[in-house]
C-alpha cells in the first residue's frame, strides 16, 4: 500500500464470494526439508501514540465460525502457543479469556486442561511475585451459587496432588 503524509494506504485481502460458500484465504509458507519459513502478523511501532490492533475475528452468522490455534504434530517436541501481553514500565496489559454471553441458554465453557500422556502435563495458575508492592490475588469464583471443583487427574500408579497455600509476607 502507498505511503501518505497523514495516513498510509490499507490492504484488504478477500476471497471471492459464492452463492453457497465463499472461497478460502490462505497464508502458508513453502515446504522445506529443514525449516519452513514463518508467517508473521503484526502491527508496527508508533513513535508517539498507540500501535495498531491485531484482531482475529470470525464473521457474524446464525452459527459463527471457529477460530482455532494449534501447533503442528511432531515426532519429538510439538511447538508451544504463548498468549501474553507486552511488558511496560508502568502497567502491562491484561489477558482476558472468557466465553461469550447467552441471553437464552448457556454461555460457552472455558476449558483449560493438560492432555493425557505417559506423564500428564502440569497445570499452573498463579500470580507473579512483587519486588516492592503487593502480589496479585488468585480468585476462583462463580458469580452465582455453583460448585467449584479442583480435581487431580487419575493415574495407574500415582494420582496428582492439589496444593493450596498462601504466600509469604515479609
Amino acid at each position: 500500500a502507498g505511503s501518505g503524509s497523514t495516513n498510509g494506504g490499507s490492504i484488504l485481502l478477500t476471497s471471492g464470494k459464492g452463492n453457497l460458500a465463499s472461497g478460502d484465504t490462505n497464508f502458508q509458507t513453502g515446504i522445506s526439508s529443514s525449516n519452513s519459513g514463518r508467517v508473521v502478523l503484526s502491527s508496527s511501532v508508533s513513535a508517539v501514540s498507540d500501535t495498531g490492533k491485531l484482531q482475529l475475528n470470525s464473521g457474524n452468522a446464525m452459527y459463527s465460525g471457529v477460530i482455532s490455534m494449534s501447533t503442528g504434530t511432531a515426532k519429538s517436541f510439538a511447538g508451544e502457543i504463548g498468549l501474553h501481553t507486552g511488558s511496560s514500565e508502568f502497567n502491562s496489559g491484561s489477558l482476558f479469556i472468557s466465553s461469550g454471553e447467552s441471553s437464552m441458554l448457556n454461555s460457552g465453557i472455558v476449558l483449560v486442561n493438560s492432555r493425557s500422556g505417559y506423564i500428564s502435563g502440569t497445570m499452573k495458575i498463579g500470580s507473579g511475585s512483587s519486588t516492592s508492592g503487593i502480589s496479585g490475588d488468585v480468585n476462583l469464583k462463580t458469580l452465582q451459587r455453583a460448585p467449584i471443583s479442583l480435581v487431580a487427574g487419575a493415574s495407574a500408579t500415582n494420582s496428582g496432588n492439589i496444593f493450596v497455600s498462601a504466600g509469604n509476607s515479609a
